[in-house]
């Protein structure tokens, strides 16, 4: 860590030394030594580059659907690609040159853990917040499952660089699993509808066997073992495939994102916003911190759980029974929110000498 003189005109920041009264003993118990040599002013500007460029992608995507450039149903289309091609891509070009040790597997158990006791409480907890089912059933899947391919990976790429990704694609990988098993059985649980669908087991596993994210990560971890590189016919549209993954799929939320007034239970939106964007990363990025967690490893258990809610989220709720549109204005508050939520996310772990 560099020094610096006493009296040094250059501003120091250091979030333990922050005056906030009462609440500074609690914040300096909380977070480690911070970045003492830091200028919060480049901590700030820095913070905005890896997150605004994205989200200015979102509002681009949105610009075009009001200009009629493009349309909503585009959005569809950009999705399947992504989901299909690009971002498998990116998982076979991040995932082939990588060197494994034993924290990537300490991670996935980490995560495994977090999810394992995140989803219990929700199931436990929401009910007796939100009376009503097929709400509560909307709420619990909206708090943890997150919109983490199509957004956790494009940031994961700003804050970190495409060399760095690695951590946030496995755990990409595990909770993809994760959320298609739970989703489904939580939603089916909470339905309001007698003759909604029930959990299939045999469709569920083939869901997840037939993830084309999921056959990225596998390949790309199978190309590792490969005693040759790919040949520049195959890596050259593969590297600018990847390249385009994170463009496309923010232009796609964009075409997606609505500026309108809810119709839901104002109370759900409330709950679910601040159960999903501030305590379940406050919590997990707390622990993590004191577990020894660092730099992209602390990166990737920041976005899986503070990205807004996945947009899948929604059909598949209707489809189970439930409240199909307090699921949309869900997906849509958290994703306009978690503008602001992230940001302030980054530049505290930034500050803070975390990533």
């Amino acid at each position: 860590m560099k020094s610096h003189k006493l009296f040094s005109k250059k501003p120091v920041f250091c979030l333990r030394s922050l005056p906030f009264g009462g609440a500074g003993s609690i914040i300096k118990a909380l977070l480690p030594e911070g970045r003492e040599d830091g200028n919060m002013g480049e901590i700030i500007s820095t913070s905005f580059d890896n997150v605004a460029p994205l989200f200015a992608v979102v509002f681009l995507g949105y610009a075009l659907r009001r200009l009629g450039v493009m349309r909503e149903k585009d959005a569809v289309t950009l999705n399947s690609l992504c989901f299909h091609l690009l971002i498998p891509c990116l998982c076979i070009r991040s995932l082939q040159s990588v060197v494994f040790d034993g924290a990537y597997l300490r991670l996935l158990l980490y995560v495994g853990a977090t999810y394992a006791v995140t989803i219990p409480l929700l199931c436990l907890l929401v009910p007796r917040l939100i009376p009503r089912r097929g709400q509560a059933g909307v709420v619990i899947q909206a708090a943890y499952r997150s919109n983490d391919v199509l957004l956790g990976i494009p940031l994961m790429e700003n804050i970190c660089g495409p060399d760095r990704m690695a951590p946030m694609l496995i755990v990409i990988a595990e909770v993809l699993i994760l959320y298609n098993v739970t989703a489904v059985i939580i939603l089916s649980r909470f339905s309001e509808r007698e003759d909604a669908r029930r959990p299939d087991a045999a469709a569920v596993a083939m869901q997840v066997i037939r993830n084309p994210i999921l056959a990225g990560t596998l390949l790309g971890l199978l190309l590792r073992l490969l005693p040759f590189t790919l040949p520049v016919l195959v890596a050259k549209p593969l590297n600018n495939l990847a390249s385009s993954a994170s463009t496309v799929a923010m232009l796609a939320i964009g075409l997606r994102f609505r500026l309108a007034a809810l119709s839901g239970d104002r109370r759900a939106i409330c709950l679910t916003a601040l159960i999903k964007l501030v305590i379940l990363p406050v919590i997990w990025c707390w622990a993590a911190v004191w577990l020894g967690y660092r730099g992209d490893l602390m990166c990737a258990v920041f976005l899986v759980h503070a990205c807004p809610t996945a947009t899948s989220s929604a059909p598949l709720a209707d489809a189970m029974g439930c409240d199909g549109l307090l699921a949309g204005e869900l997906v849509l508050v958290t994703t306009g929110l978690s503008m602001f939520t992230i940001f302030c996310g980054v530049v505290i772990l930034r500050a803070s000498a975390l990533i």
